[in-house]
């Protein structure tokens, strides 16, 4: 599940059936780790597809999970929907959990339609006690943390045989994993039908045609799948749909496909384009090939591509601390002790592991800002380009041993650039005093191919910038 949210993308995800994680990054292509907000107590297990929404200034994390004791008619053996909720407008949290929501019986995958100032939940849920048949439900919301009202079955789950578990008249519908798009005016639920765990997976629609979502017969079913499996890949479905980025008209969708045409739950993320059809219903092509080369999406920058000059301006006259000569930019950082050889800071493709290198290029072309949040002499360090994944921030680990690149911003990544006194204009690069330990200032060995930190300033320790010019 991802969102675009102030020109980041926040992705919401699970891990060990019992750790809510969000991520944060500023590439669609390229999701960074996540960061763990929540853990289930031991009562509760089997956390399930977490989705991230921005309600009344607050970010509610819905999910479904098992809870042993939890009052419910779904049993404490089966799946019913809970919601974590944050203090504040942080994504990161704090939260606090709530729930079982009133969805009258075993219910997953619940998200939430906005609609006319209204809130609704629609989720996957069992029609009775016992049964394994599942079918979209609806209720309003009195606010995202209640559910006000009785369940609606806004569809019938086997119109078709291909929604079925299997395509045969003596198998039962399946429908799960639904998701709001909406665009022009028209609101659709993309979801998802058959068995997950086989290769006949795929989505279908659902439109809004009335202004009551509570009434079944306000929506119309496509009578045909709109995204299913293509030769090489299978059992596609669960999807999240999210623009490039604030106010465009280019649209991603993120699912997930099996990574085998065997049955089993083994699957991978996909991520590729999709658009309308005259008629204003999503198009959403055939599911692409692993592998295959994509453009990346607008305001993501390809593997190679240096930043642009308007992305150096935005930085051109920021302070890197008071009484510091340098301002924000682009810069080459060389090792002022190595003359020719290796002497520039650089990282490898993946960025586990920084060094020196003889030549500058994307890989030791270094963005160096203030570090939002941070005390005014805190700067970021930035690869510019060259990486391959979502690691770009110039970090070492807890005793300094290693530098290389991490995903977020954080307490290891927060460094102090400094002039020495008389060093001719030359700079040490400390991580942050009150993070740091024995050893602080960054580093390298005399032949250039390692760079760690080290506990005093010498001739190793002291660097060149050198601007970078577009």
């Amino acid at each position: 599940w991802v969102v675009l949210h102030h020109d980041s993308y926040l992705w919401s995800s699970s891990d060990g059936h019992r750790t809510i994680f969000i991520a944060r990054g500023e590439h669609l292509h390229a999701p960074p780790p996540g960061r763990a907000v929540w853990t289930a107590p031991p009562h509760m297990n089997a956390c399930w597809a977490p989705e991230l929404h921005l309600l009344q200034g607050r970010f509610h994390i819905y999910f479904a999970a098992t809870c042993d004791g939890c009052s419910s008619q779904a049993g404490s053996s089966l799946h019913q929907a809970f919601v974590l909720r944050s203090e504040a407008d942080d994504p990161f949290g704090p939260y606090t959990l709530h729930g079982p929501l009133a969805t009258d019986g075993w219910a997953i995958d619940m998200t939430v339609l906005q609609h006319r100032d209204s809130l609704f939940a629609i989720w996957s849920g069992a029609d009775k006690p016992g049964s394994d048949t599942q079918f979209l439900y609806a209720a309003a919301l009195s606010g995202p943390l209640t559910i006000d009202g009785p369940r609606v079955q806004i569809c019938c789950n086997d119109t078709h045989l291909w929604e079925r578990r299997e395509p045969t008249p003596s198998e039962p519908g399946l429908h799960e994993g639904p998701e709001v798009l909406r665009r022009a005016g028209r609101t659709f639920v993309i979801y998802s039908c058959g068995a997950c765990w086989l290769p006949t997976y795929k989505l279908g629609l659902l439109e809004l045609v009335g202004d009551d979502p509570l009434i079944p017969a306000n929506w119309v079913k496509r009578p045909s799948p709109v995204f299913s499996s293509s030769e090489h890949t299978v059992g596609v479905g669960h999807s999240s749909f999210v623009c490039a980025k604030a106010g465009s008209d280019e649209w991603w969708h993120v699912y997930h496909a099996k990574d085998s045409h065997s049955p089993g739950s083994q699957r991978s993320i996909f991520l590729q384009p999709f658009g309308f059809a005259p008629d204003g219903t999503p198009d959403f092509g055939e599911p692409v090939e692993r592998g295959v080369p994509l453009p990346v999406p607008s305001g993501d920058r390809a593997f190679n591509e240096m930043p642009s000059a308007e992305e150096i301006q935005r930085d051109a006259d920021r302070s890197l601390g008071p009484g510091n000569s340098l301002r924000a930019g682009l810069y080459r950082i060389v090792l002022a002790s190595r003359g020719t050889g290796r002497r520039f800071l650089s990282v490898n493709e993946d960025g586990s592991k920084a060094d020196l290198w003889h030549e500058a290029g994307p890989r030791q072309t270094w963005r160096v800002a203030p570090a939002e949040g941070a005390p005014p002499e805190v700067v970021s360090v930035r690869i510019a380009a060259g990486v391959r994944g979502s690691r770009h921030f110039l970090s070492t680990n807890h005793d300094g041993s290693v530098v290389d690149l991490w995903a977020e911003f954080g307490p290891n990544q927060s460094w102090v650039v400094r002039a020495e006194d008389g060093s001719d204009g030359l700079h040490s690069v400390r991580l942050r005093g009150d993070r740091a330990g024995p050893r602080a200032f960054l580093s390298a060995n005399d032949d250039g191919s390692v760079v760690d930190l080290w506990s005093a300033v010498g001739v190793n320790q002291l660097w060149r910038f050198e601007r970078y010019a577009v």
